[in-house]
């Protein structure tokens, strides 16, 4: 078997492959690296150091470009026939001969390595697919826990440079202000808040299995109990923002219903309600019957003036005769034919009568007690 092997390498290094009518062969985008992968994962580390990103990324690329070897048998994989078994079946033969290229766990390092390059240049978005790639492809070891955790701090960096950009936090702002006029037809631009939500959502999802892999790594648990106070903060933010929300548009409800009370409304109908209210009222400048005033005053005053025993015991014995007041003419007939000043005269008369009246009544009791006297 490990001549066949041998065959085969040498075939592929001398003998060139003829070219497919179909799908000529692809040229390499980097030359391959010509050196041992460890020096390799050094000079990248170097670069990195150096701040010389873009050759660093183009190491990586050199070390993981197929050989001369790797070509050939990816185009006898590819095409169909006996060729293809016969290649499949050497593969173990090539792998311990040296000859075939990285391994996937080689090849994890390299992405681990670029990974690390492109989170120092701070470039998070190229940074989590190799740190994916290298997670896929590494067993069991130092490279899959720390692409694992680089992923997790990735995400939570993101969710932190979102969360810097929420309105609640940058000024303690009770209401979040309105968000800038999108295009007409375009989608209104994300919520700094959901974007930051998603990333820490996902800084969890990696930092969870990293702990879970190694519980005790104090700094993945560290990074977790920041992940779960910041999305705490956020829902608590969400819900201001909804009760706010609730608040604002009731007063909305509230001034639509009080505008539209008021449009309902006749002004006509509302200038009719004032004239009747002004004609219900008293008009104080009408001027008051005098015949009125003295009969109150006269009412008053007997009112004031108590009962004396006298008249009592006369009420008591017999009644005495009174004298009918002469009939009067109407108020009426009084305000239509008698002037002022006959009406002045009549009030004299009635109160001459009235003093007349006085003196009848004290010569009756008077008489009756001098007749009571003369009984006993």
């Amino acid at each position: 078997m490990n001549a066949i092997a041998m065959w085969f390498v040498l075939a592929a290094l001398q003998i060139p492959a003829a070219p497919s009518a179909e799908a000529p062969p692809e040229t390499p985008a980097f030359e391959p690296y010509d050196k041992s992968l460890a020096e390799g994962l050094d000079e990248v580390r170097g670069l990195s150091g150096a701040k010389k990103f873009d050759e660093a990324y183009a190491l990586c690329g050199r070390l993981l470009a197929p050989t001369r070897f790797d070509a050939w048998r990816e185009r006898q994989r590819a095409e169909a026939g006996g060729m293809k078994r016969v290649v499949e079946a050497a593969t173990p033969a090539f792998d311990w001969l040296g000859v075939s290229g990285l391994s996937p766990e080689e090849r994890a390092a390299v992405h681990y390595a670029e990974g690390v390059v492109a989170s120092t240049a701070g470039d998070r978005a190229r940074a989590e697919p190799v740190f994916q790639s290298a997670r896929s492809l590494a067993g069991p070891g130092d490279v899959r826990l720390a692409s694992i955790y680089n992923l997790g701090v990735n995400a939570l960096l993101d969710g932190e440079e979102q969360r810097a950009k929420i309105p609640e936090l940058q000024g303690g702002q009770a209401a979040p202000p309105a968000p800038p006029a999108a295009a007409p037809g375009a989608p209104p631009p994300p919520d700094p808040l959901d974007l930051a939500r998603a990333a820490y959502l996902r800084a969890k999802t990696h930092l969870v299995e990293r702990v879970r892999a190694q519980w005790d790594d104090a700094d993945t648990r560290a990074n977790i109990e920041l992940v779960q106070r910041r999305l705490k903060e956020l829902d608590e933010i969400q819900k201001k923002r909804e009760e706010q929300k609730k608040k604002d548009e009731q007063e909305k409800q509230d001034e639509k219903d009080e505008k539209e009370k008021d449009e309902k409304k006749n002004p006509s109908d509302q200038k009719k309600d004032d004239e009747k209210e002004q004609e219900q009222k008293p008009d104080d400048s009408e001027k008051q019957d005098p015949k009125d005033d003295e009969k109150s005053e006269n009412d008053k005053k007997d009112q004031e003036e108590p009962p004396k025993p006298e008249d009592a015991e006369q009420s008591k014995d017999e009644k005495p005769e009174e004298q009918k007041p002469e009939p009067q003419p109407s108020e009426e007939s009084l305000e239509k034919l008698l002037t002022k000043e006959e009406m002045m005269r009549l009030l004299d008369v009635l109160k001459q009568h009235e003093e007349e009246y006085d003196k009848l009544k004290a010569q009756m009791r008077q008489s009756r007690r001098a007749k009571a006297k003369k009984d006993w």
